[in-house]
């Protein structure tokens, strides 16, 4: 795929976010049970990977957006900024209240001892207005593990939009500076709730620019295409939560991303064509929203309906079972809310985004010409006397 044709709506990238919340939803799944994973379970369905998969691609989809973006740095960056959140805050408050709801009306409590540790640690009462309101204002994940992931995507994005003024006039070397100063803030902060982060949206953000180094790359070597995304995938799947892979799990995903959108089409991208990879892409958001509390809730049944000496058996079967089941039961739900919140909150914040920018127009057209600057030419002779 040329880069010309990579600026516009590509469905594999919205394939990939739902490949990607798939990868989170099965992952918690196999955290369940106080019993240890098969092998390389937790390698393919590797959460804190498929997380920072999500912040490169928002890198590199807001890169496009702002590059769009024309007039005052302020005008643009308050568009920006509202429709950024209204495209992310509306779903999310609309499955907070759902969760919330279910904690007043659903079984609470900790399971038997067949549960993790990990699992024993969520809904141990009922929601109280403090919680809701933190849980709202992004203090606190209690009622949804998963959201802490919005506050970075909000302030990530935020610092995305600045940046991309501050730093109009540099080149990509000038931009490559910056990306190395915010990942050697992410090895010195590693375990930082934001900084950490920072450089996987300006590493997407800075996809475009390797473009025609992919191309360099692949010259006619049709062996280049695959053996560099084996080799991006290979970096980007790994489970081992070290300063190390907080670097290396980022840049194999933004390889992965590099050869998907530059380099030569492989036949293994058509899996993202397929009807159910898109259908899960589209309504991704909304599934990484719900599917933990149903989760939950889902695992609770089993854990409570069954002994654990039953459970830990066949630990695997079961967590396998229960994590493909809550998908199942998870999935209209997230459809509901796609269809119900989070669609009209994109409508929503494009007719905010349309009034502001009509706005701009008028404002500039009532605006006063200014006074004409005299020329040297032109102008008066200062006359002063002696």
């Amino acid at each position: 795929m040329s880069a010309s044709n990579s600026q516009a709506f590509n469905h594999r990238l919205e394939s990939l976010r739902g490949v990607a919340a798939m990868m989170v939803a099965l992952g918690h799944a196999f955290l369940l049970l106080d019993a240890a994973a098969w092998p390389g379970v937790l390698r393919v369905c590797n959460g804190h990977a498929a997380v920072r998969l999500f912040f490169v691609l928002s890198g590199y989809v807001l890169s496009l957006a702002l590059n769009r973006m024309n007039g005052p740095p302020s005008s643009a960056l308050l568009t920006y900024a509202v429709r950024r959140f209204l495209r992310i805050y509306p779903a999310f408050a609309g499955a907070t209240f759902l969760v919330a709801g279910a904690t007043l009306l659903l079984p609470l409590g900790q399971a038997n001892s067949a549960a993790s540790v990990w699992f024993n640690q969520f809904y141990l009462k009922p929601v109280d207005t403090v919680e809701l309101r933190d849980n709202l204002l992004f203090h606190s994940a209690s009622l949804n593990c998963v959201t802490w992931t919005l506050r970075v995507e909000i302030l990530g994005s935020l610092f995305l939009g600045v940046m991309h003024f501050l730093t109009r006039s540099w080149g990509w070397r000038g931009r490559a500076v910056l990306l190395a100063a915010l990942m050697g803030a992410a090895w010195r902060l590693f375990d930082g709730d934001l900084v950490p982060y920072l450089f996987m949206f300006w590493l997407g953000y800075m996809l475009p620019a390797v473009a025609p180094l992919v191309a360099k790359l692949e010259g006619g070597r049709r062996w280049m295409a695959p053996a560099m995304l084996l080799g991006a995938v290979a970096v980007f799947l790994r489970s081992q939560q070290t300063r190390f892979e907080l670097w290396g799990e980022p840049l194999g995903a933004s390889m992965m991303l590099a050869w998907l959108l530059y380099g030569r089409p492989l036949a293994v991208y058509r899996l993202l064509d397929r009807g159910v990879v898109r259908f899960y892409g589209r309504i991704s958001y909304s599934f990484y929203l719900l599917h933990f509390p149903v989760l939950y809730w889902a695992a609770l049944a089993l854990l409570r309906g069954l002994s654990p000496e039953t459970l830990l058996w066949q630990p695997n079967v079961w967590a396998a079972g229960v994590g493909f089941g809550s998908v199942a039961i998870a999935t209209p739900l997230a459809w509901l809310l796609y269809v119900g919140v989070e669609k009209p909150g994109i409508a929503l914040s494009k007719r905010l985004c349309d009034s502001l920018e009509r706005a701009r127009k008028r404002e500039r057209s009532i605006r006063p010409p200014e006074a004409p600057v005299a020329t040297p030419s032109t102008a008066v002779p200062l006359i002063t006397g002696k």
